[in-house]
């Protein structure tokens, strides 16, 4: 919305002003070029400025660079090893606002290259990582950021102000957590847990001073682009809510007919988002299949006779994990993500395709029940009886028939 008309051009900042007895004012001394994080903006985006140094009106004209045409954001991209990657992938955020439509116009995105190594290029859920990764820390610099919500405007560009956007709410257990109360995140998130008395999309708390108040709470809406969490070996997607606080800033004119579906907690009513991971509900079950009761370390998972489970959206079989926020969930194996054409190579061995097992874009996890499986198959002229016992769930091609009023 409300495109930047000619070139974006930035003002240099003035630290030092003089004012004369007639009441003008003039610039004494400009700023250093500051950084944008890890980078150094760059003067091409900034225009001229006026220092005046000597008697009043004795000014010289630094000249500015011409701009960025048909541009409203320049964002810096980086690759360098800064302290917050200890913990996270990737960083990104704003930089300056335009001072008109108070939109970002410039922002960073920094990659950290010591934390690549880890990833294989030839498998196609490490590349659907960062690719989500990069997706993830670009809306942080268009709109998900604290320190953006006191700039968003209305549908007519009139401020909301900061308390029109977020509030502290007082969850059921007495704990302070911050929400975003904007219409259409709000109406997001009602139609996501079937929940029409929610109030307001509650941010993520018990994060680092990092991920706090600027996700999406992960226990509520996993699975969201928006999670302070991406895992690996699993799908993100960009929902309404996320869609819904791009159009709620004010600056943006989202396609709503584009968000993706979270099976996470869909339609799971007003009392999931007052759940805690601690709720004695969860180990009884009764919140399946949004939790597990079992959790167990990635070592013990990979090294033991594990039953596999599916996760909440279906897409990979995993393990029963605990989140940070100590929350249990189903964390995919890294050889049995349902959706990764990759994962068909004979040599994994989870790929089990001599009893049905498939992986794909249509491929999904199924449980295979408690019964031993059995087929015959005839090997050089003799016919001998197979039998596959049951691993707790595996990935099976999937498709939709429409039959009457049914779709199966």
């Amino acid at each position: 919305k409300r495109p930047i008309k000619g070139p974006l051009l930035k003002e240099r900042i003035c630290t030092k002003l003089r004012q004369w007895e007639d009441g003008t004012v003039e610039c004494e001394e400009l700023a250093e070029m500051s950084m944008c994080v890890t980078a150094q903006h760059n003067l091409d985006y900034f225009g001229p400025a006026v220092v005046c140094t000597g008697k009043k009106g004795e000014c010289e004209v630094i000249e500015g660079g011409e701009g960025a045409n048909n541009t409203d954001l320049v964002l810096y991209v980086t690759t360098e090893n800064m302290d917050a990657c200890e913990s996270s992938i990737a960083q990104g955020g704003a930089c300056t606002v335009d001072p008109e439509t108070l939109r970002p116009d410039t922002g960073f995105m920094n990659i950290c290259p010591t934390r690549l190594d880890a990833y294989d290029w030839s498998v196609q859920a490490d590349r659907d990582h960062l690719v989500n990764i990069i997706t993830h820390e670009m809306l942080h610099t268009l709109v998900m950021s604290p320190v953006l919500f006191k700039h968003f405007v209305d549908d007519d560009g009139v401020v909301r102000g900061e308390s029109q956007v977020k509030e502290t709410y007082e969850k059921s257990n007495g704990d302070q957590v911050s929400r975003i109360i904007t219409p259409r995140v709000v109406a997001a998130g009602q139609a996501q847990l079937e929940c029409n008395s929610l109030t307001g999309v509650e941010l993520e708390s018990t994060g680092s001073d990092i991920t706090a108040g600027s996700h999406w709470e992960n226990q509520v809406f996993g699975h969201e682009i928006m999670n302070g969490h991406l895992a690996r070996n699993q799908v993100h997607v960009i929902s309404n809510l996320t869609l819904g606080i791009l159009a709620d800033s004010g600056w943006y004119s989202p396609k709503f007919e584009m968000a993706s579906y979270v099976r996470y907690g869909k339609d799971a009513g007003c009392g999931f988002a007052e759940l805690e991971c601690s709720d004695p509900n969860i180990d009884a079950g009764l919140v399946s299949p949004w939790f597990c009761s079992a959790p167990m370390t990635s070592t013990q998972a990979m090294g033991g006779d594990v039953k596999a489970m599916c996760t909440a959206d279906y897409s990979s079989a995993g393990w029963c994990s605990t989140t940070r926020a100590g929350c249990r969930r189903v964390q995919p194996f890294a050889n049995m993500v349902c959706t990764d054409t990759t994962l068909r190579d004979v040599e994994n061995p989870a790929a089990g395709a001599e009893w049905g097992q498939m992986y794909g874009p249509t491929s999904r996890c199924i449980g295979d029940g408690s019964v031993d499986w059995t087929k015959k198959e005839v090997i050089a002229g003799r016919t001998y009886q197979l039998t596959y016992p049951p691993t707790g769930a595996g990935c099976y091609g999937v498709r939709c028939e429409t039959r009457g009023d049914e779709v199966k």
